[in-house]
């Protein structure tokens, strides 16, 4: 899941993602109307550019789609799928690639628009959402059956929007200033884009409303919101509710759901890896470096969880970790890069998918 940096910061970024994206405007190319090449295909394909996997002590690595023509600021950022025949991943300049048919393939690239966020219900209802950086404006596409398409319009106050996550029509949208979005475009027509809650800030009293920058539920009644300054905002059936943490040099990046559990696993600073257990339960910490330089601006920017007993999170310097619910915690696995990494996906308990900067996807094999 998604996260940006909030104004007033301090610190340069909680999103590096949009931090590249900002700084590397000068030098992004503008491409469209092309198609990707194909580079392989999956589960058996050999990678890009024909190379083979790397095994790294039982954890299997392959490029499976390396993007030619990304520059310097380039990266995908987002991956979600809906199944092993259908994957898409989004990123800087628009870029959304999918896994269909059984090839990897960049649909055309809209300069500008950039996309940290992804989520679908099937692979024909899908949402990617970011910003316009000429404009300082949200950005949402979805794909239907008829391709991808331009969402909007939107309030004129909505501003950029960080990730999002929905239970059939309806959909949640999180964004700076502590702002959540509800569109349900079948059932409430006339309230697209409508402001469902701005969470305010932490520590409690504090009136600013940090950034806001993943979501993930189980259902309506579960859904929990993470942003900057250790916040948490849950929804259950009596509406949303704030949490702060007691320390605020902790940021949270990601979330995520754990099927078959109401319970989520979090991302943050640190390489931080937390279980949140639920309103009134004590966070577990599972893994945190603060003994590390600059541990502090090391995050993990994305996590995906097969069950409470395997979650994959993955973030700053290429650091893969792995928490399969054990008293020993999460442990770091070799990587096929020391570059940011962005997003995880899985598509079942021993195949995994990862994207990063250069705008790279790679298939993670699990022993």
């Amino acid at each position: 899941m998604s996260h940006a940096a909030g104004a007033g910061q301090s610190r340069q970024a909680v999103y590096p993602g949009l931090v590249d994206a900002r700084l590397a405007l000068v030098m992004l190319a503008v491409v469209s109307g092309c198609r990707g090449e194909t580079v392989g295909e999956a589960p058996g394909d050999g990678g890009a550019g024909g190379s083979g996997g790397v095994d790294a002590g039982g954890y299997e690595w392959t490029l499976v789609y390396d993007d030619a023509e990304a520059t310097a600021g380039s990266a995908l950022h987002s991956i979600w799928g809906a199944s092993a025949d259908f994957v898409v991943a989004v990123g800087t300049d628009r870029q959304i690639v999918q896994f269909e048919g059984g090839e990897w393939s960049r649909l055309t690239k809209t300069a500008g628009a950039h996309l940290f966020g992804v989520w679908g219900r099937s692979s024909v209802d899908v949402a990617a959402v970011g910003l316009y950086s000429f404009a300082g404006k949200p950005a949402i596409f979805y794909r239907a059956t008829q391709g991808w398409v331009v969402g909007g319009p939107f309030p004129d106050d909505m501003p950029i929007v960080t990730d999002v996550w929905g239970v059939g029509t309806q959909k949640y949208f999180t964004a700076q200033a502590g702002r959540i979005y509800q569109d349900d475009p079948i059932n409430k027509p006339n309230q697209r884009y409508h402001l469902a809650v701005i969470t305010g800030g932490c520590p409690e009293g504090n009136t600013t409303s940090p950034q806001l920058n993943g979501i993930d539920g189980t259902g309506l009644d579960n859904v929990l919101v993470v942003g900057d300054d250790a916040l948490l905002a849950h929804r259950d059936d009596t509406g949303w509710a704030r949490f702060c943490a007691l320390t605020p040099e902790v940021h949270y990046s990601a979330v995520t759901a754990i099927p078959g559990s109401t319970d989520f696993y979090v991302g943050s600073n640190f390489l931080g890896l937390v279980r949140w257990r639920g309103r009134g339960e004590v966070m577990t910490q599972i893994h945190e470096d603060r003994a590390t330089p600059g541990a502090d601006e090391s995050y993990l920017h994305g996590l995906w969880a097969a069950s409470a007993a395997l979650v994959i999170g993955v973030g700053d310097g290429g650091r893969v970790l792995v928490y399969e619910g054990t008293k020993d915690g999460a442990r770091e696995i070799p990587s096929p890069t020391t570059e940011s990494l962005y997003g995880v996906w899985g598509a079942d308990e021993a195949t995994v998918y990862v994207t990063g900067k250069g705008s790279r996807i790679w298939r993670l094999r699990l022993p």
